[in-house]
């Protein structure tokens, strides 16, 4: 008998490179490890801490590094070109 694996199919989805996988749904995934490691509150409270600074950092890189690949929105707030 084979091993079962132990990736979740989520995790399976962003290892084959999910081409539809947001920031968001990084978020939930790495949200969803973390409250179901086997770490006491306190270990928890101290991880989440540490890992919402590093997000937030991450967060600031993205947007440093392919902020210009967006297009601005127009005058009236709108999308660009009409989309």
């Amino acid at each position: 008998m084979l091993p079962r694996s132990t990736l979740s199919h989520d995790f399976y989805q962003v290892m084959v490179g999910r081409k539809d996988m947001t920031l968001f749904g990084w978020r939930q995934l790495i949200e969803w490890s973390l409250q179901h490691a086997c770490m006491s509150p306190k270990e928890y409270a101290d991880v989440y801490e540490y890992w919402k600074g590093a997000w937030e950092q991450f967060l600031v890189w993205i947007v440093e590094e392919y902020g210009h690949l967006v297009d601005e929105e127009d005058d009236e707030g709108g999308p660009p070109n009409g989309r």
